[in-house]
């Protein structure tokens, strides 16, 4: 996870780590034990175990975990959260410059989270503070965070309003023209805002160009080294070597794995879409109509 460079100075992501350790000296060993495992607060695996594998490991029931740790939440509601507060106070920040809602990755980055520890220490956070609410993906939204007095009836509408904006032009779009065509819909909305919104949307993305679109989109979310050589020369709007595009697909991180030259080569060879322009050089079918 990379760290923003807009971290407060002298602020550090261990606010987190420290005060949920604090709390963890309320409970027997065991409690203390299942709980690290559970929210890997230790940061020995990429994400915490499941109950079943925690129950196994200690003899109990998958129930019986769950409820081991939903009695150590309320006593710690009970016993008082005051060694979570700066840390409380920091997410809300956050979420409050967001307005109110944020996909939880880019979340955990704004937070400065880098280590696997720090960022289940922040996950014990949000699940035993009242502030918060953690939302599952679902048909409107991703993985996301909110403040517990978020407006969900209207981001729902606001991001199905967005979606059929989109879906009606068929084309990417940058923020700050969309939000002008949304305006008229939906009224004034923060521009930064309105990104956290479409961030936390369960079906609008945004490609490296910076353009918002159906995340189903090739445009956005680009799956083959053509579609990806399209975005490419869409953006450049100019013929290109074969080697240049590659290039740019590496530079723009479109995809996981280095772009291999002669892999695009054959991609432009035999799509349509794509047209030779000279020796090595490939532009846009469409540009010669």
């Amino acid at each position: 996870m990379k760290v923003k460079k807009n971290i407060t100075p002298g602020y550090s992501p261990e606010i987190f780590v420290s005060g949920v350790s604090e709390i963890l000296q309320l409970f027997p060993q065991r409690t203390q034990n299942i709980i690290r495992e559970r929210y890997n607060l230790e940061g020995s695996f990429l994400r915490g175990k499941t109950l079943e594998a925690i129950g196994k490991k200690y003899g109990i029931t998958r129930e019986r975990v769950r409820q081991i740790i939903q009695f150590a939440m309320k006593t710690a509601r009970e016993y008082g959260t005051k060694s979570i507060d700066s840390a409380v106070e920091r997410i809300d920040g956050q979420l409050i410059k967001k307005g109110g809602i944020f996909a939880k990755k880019p979340l955990l980055s704004d937070l400065g989270v880098k280590e696997y520890r720090q960022a289940g220490s922040v996950d014990f956070i949000l699940d035993l503070s009242d502030h918060f609410n953690v939302l599952l993906p679902s048909r409107f939204v991703t993985h996301a965070v909110c403040r517990n007095d978020f407006d969900m009836k209207n981001f729902f509408h606001i991001v199905q309003v967005a979606e059929n904006i989109l879906s009606e032009n068929k084309q990417p779009e940058y923020i700050e023209t969309f939000s002008k065509r949304l305006k008229d819909h939906i009224g004034e909305i923060e521009m930064h805002h309105l990104e956290s919104y479409l961030t936390a949307s369960a079906t609008i993305d945004r490609n490296p160009l910076g353009e918002w679109g159906m995340n189903h989109w090739s445009e956005i979310q680009p799956k083959s080294a053509g579609q990806r050589a399209h975005l490419v020369l869409r953006h450049k709007k100019k013929p290109m070597h074969f080697k240049e595009i590659a290039q740019e697909i590496n530079q723009l991180g479109l995809s996981l794995r280095k772009a291999n030259p002669q892999t695009v080569h054959n991609e432009l060879i035999k799509s349509p879409v794509f047209t030779l322009f000279g020796r090595g050089m490939y532009g846009l079918s469409e540009w010669k109509k």
